[in-house]
């Protein structure tokens, strides 16, 4: 089977991982209109895969960060010269791609809109990974264009990958008909072999700093900027670790260099070993409505520290698909005030947690004989 996997390489580098984990002859198109990562990076991301460049790079659009949003309207894709596109058909039908997996999100749509309305054999299928829906998290205006845009898309999409029972009764909710769709129903999970963490500590107190946070301030502007949070918890007494390029001063605040998922060199059970468990948040408005996006997404900040083996803390409102795992698997704690946490911190609840994390690895991690079954439906 080939698949083409079309997106960001900084937010794709996940599903790259899992895809290859299949066995399948996996070929990636980066829709980057900038370079956000580097291009040693960009070589340890794909080194199990085929690359065939960036998909602007294949055709001539003037600022395609912002003219990219022509392909939402699935309308206006006809009246755009096929002759602009030669490059890409090109490349496309070289590579002939059985299943076209696009992520993540809405996000992705203008893209997939687009290589649908191409030349290419019918027996081609697009598979659209939702992961985080609505990617919208401060403007109702967003959320309706993402909503309308998934709607005149669905023509083009033959399957979808939704993480959550949340995101699939929104999507209900809204009157999509999915039952024409094939649907992957279940979290999309980092491989745990991927990170080797075999030395996992069964016993909180060997653990050095109470938390980690592993979310970055750079990746959407302000919808992470949660430094009062972690100075709130750090003025608590709790110690956490968290990237330097959050620029935090405080006693309780541990500062480490960024690295990647994809850094195969870098020790990932020295993260399990040292603390007792990760932070995940976000920015949040006290004074407005939860985002949806916060109620039916499964984060990386969430799914990278289970593949560790690491216990997961969670503001109580407003989190509602992530409570939902930890609950039903007792993986973690939702929290109603920072002296709550601290009590769970300090407890042996911890341990729990962390054991029941490794007495439910096989439920937890990406079941690559299970995702092969549902790409053969197409």
């Amino acid at each position: 089977m080939k698949l083409l996997l079309v997106g960001h390489l900084a937010i794709s580098t996940k599903l790259i991982i899992a895809l290859n984990k299949t066995g399948i002859n996996l070929s990636v198109l980066s829709t980057e209109t900038e370079s956000p990562i580097s291009e040693n990076s960009k070589k340890e991301i794909l080194a199990e895969s085929t690359y065939l460049g960036g998909f602007y790079d294949h055709f001539k659009l003037s600022k395609p960060k912002y003219t990219r949003f022509l392909f939402s309207f699935t309308f206006l894709i006809p009246f755009i010269p096929k002759s602009l596109f030669s490059k890409l058909v090109s490349v496309l039908k070289e590579n002939e791609p059985e299943i076209v997996v696009g992520n993540w999100g809405t996000g992705i749509l203008p893209e997939l809109n687009l290589i649908k309305s191409l030349d290419l054999p019918s027996k081609t299928k697009v598979i659209l990974n939702m992961e985080t829906f609505p990617t919208a998290w401060k403007s109702r205006k967003r959320e309706f264009f993402e909503r309308y845009l998934l709607k005149s898309s669905m023509k083009n999409i033959d399957g979808l990958i939704v993480p959550t029972d949340e995101m699939y009764n929104l999507l209900i909710s809204y009157g999509f008909k999915l039952e024409d769709k094939i649907i992957y129903r279940k979290p999309f999970y980092f491989p745990r072999s991927h990170f080797e963490t075999t030395k996992v500590l069964r016993n909180h107190d060997e653990a050095i700093k109470d938390l980690i946070f592993l979310g970055k301030p750079d990746l959407f502007r302000s919808l992470n900027s949660v430094q009062n949070q972690l100075l709130e918890l750090a003025e608590s007494g709790i110690t956490i670790s968290c990237s330097e390029k959050f620029n935090l001063s405080h006693k309780n605040i541990f500062p480490f260099k960024p690295f990647g998922i994809y850094d195969f060199d870098y020790n990932f059970s020295k993260i399990t070993a040292t603390h007792k468990a990760a932070l995940v948040t976000f920015k949040i408005q006290e004074t407005s409505d939860y985002p949806l996006r916060f109620n039916t997404s499964l984060p990386h900040r969430f799914l990278f520290p289970l593949a560790l083996g690491l216990p997961t803390v969670v503001p109580q409102q407003g989190f509602q698909a992530i409570g939902t795992l930890i609950d039903k698997y007792q993986i973690g704690y939702r929290y109603q005030s920072i002296e709550k946490l601290k009590e769970y911190l300090r407890s042996d609840a911890v341990s729990i947690s962390r054991n029941n994390i490794i007495d439910h690895k096989s439920e937890l991690d990406f079941n690559a004989d299970e995702f092969k079954a549902f790409l053969k439906k197409f």
